[in-house]
């Protein structure tokens, strides 16, 4: 397996999109040349401590495997009830990353579907996707 973690940059910051609240879904297209997004899209910022994500390439097959992890210090009722609109429906996520790229994970066809679970002492929270995709991530511009 190939793998793309951007070894030398580090994603700090995630944001991320039910598809139910895009303006235009298909400019989200895997088929798409070039990811963009207008500016009215209302991307969240969940307030990760931390965002791991990872990307592999199946030797001999066509689809990438992408794991996304995000987690989250802040345990309260407020904040859970802020991230209930990404569990369980389909969604895309921006990362951007210490070298000033940004890259898109999902598509319009192979969203991401998030779970969460809480877990340690202090309590931290994690929205995590595991999933196949049909495309490597890719650059994201904004116009």
């Amino acid at each position: 397996m190939k793998e793309n973690n951007h070894q030398r940059a580090a994603a700090y910051r995630v944001r991320l999109l039910p598809l139910s609240e895009c303006i235009n879904a298909s400019v989200y297209s895997i088929f798409s040349d070039s990811f963009t997004a207008g500016r009215t899209d209302p991307w969240s910022d969940p307030e990760a401590a931390s965002v791991e994500f990872t990307e592999k390439q199946v030797e001999d097959e066509w689809y990438f495997e992408i794991e996304l992890k995000i987690s989250i210090t802040d345990t309260s009722a407020s904040k859970r009830k802020s991230l209930s609109p990404y569990i369980n429906v389909d969604c895309i996520a921006l990362l951007d990353y210490t070298d000033g790229e940004s890259r898109l994970v999902g598509s319009s066809e192979a969203p991401l579907i998030f779970t969460l679970t809480s877990s340690g002492t202090p309590e931290v929270l994690q929205l995590s996707c595991k999933m196949d995709q049909p495309v490597q991530t890719r650059r994201f511009q904004s116009f």
